[in-house]
């Protein structure tokens, strides 16, 4: 008696599984890398965010002004009190994804070095930008306004100069009927 033939894959049938699978694969990690990226891009700003936040409250606290010391090529911010001491424990760094590109502040931009954002004993800072950019060279301008610490996300440098522009004229550029 003849036994029945077993059909089995052939050598193409299972290349081309293992091809779609690969492709497949790919997307995921091409997408789920992105969705990261982005997430790390916003914990980012989140924890920026807090710590100008606590810089503000610690300085009014205090009744003494602080700074935040922007360090662009280490991709670190610190907090100094007034006599120039820097915090224990008080350092944000950024990911290795992460650089700080520049730094605006209204007498000027700095794209190296240091900036230095002066809070006074009320937990008042000047109106600064920081631009956030990823490894791939994507851009995020996060700006802090100086009375309120209100944060502004701000993806153009056309939108934010426009931010600047406002902030600068008499009155923070409201019309009081004058």
């Amino acid at each position: 008696m003849r036994q029945p033939r077993r059909r089995a894959f052939t050598l193409v049938e299972v290349t081309a599984v293992i091809v779609l699978v690969a492709l497949v694969a790919g997307a995921v990690t091409l997408r789920v890398r992105g969705t990261m990226r982005r997430a790390t891009l916003a914990q980012t700003v989140d924890e920026w965010a807090g710590f100008d936040r606590l810089t503000r409250v610690l300085a009014e606290s205090r009744r003494r002004p602080m700074s935040l010391v922007i360090d662009m090529g280490l991709g670190q911010v610190s907090r100094l009190d007034s006599d120039g001491v820097t915090e224990v424990g008080a350092a944000l760094t950024l990911p290795e994804e992460l650089t700080i590109a520049e730094v605006r502040l209204a007498d000027g931009r700095r794209g190296w070095g240091r900036a230095d954002v002066p809070y006074s004993s009320r937990g008042l800072s000047p109106t600064y930008a920081v631009c956030l950019e990823d490894d791939r060279g994507g851009r995020r301008w996060v700006l802090f306004a100086g009375l309120t610490g209100q944060r502004i996300e701000v993806d153009s440098d056309e939108a934010l100069q426009a931010m600047f522009d406002v902030s600068a004229r008499p009155n923070g550029g409201q019309d009081h009927g004058r």
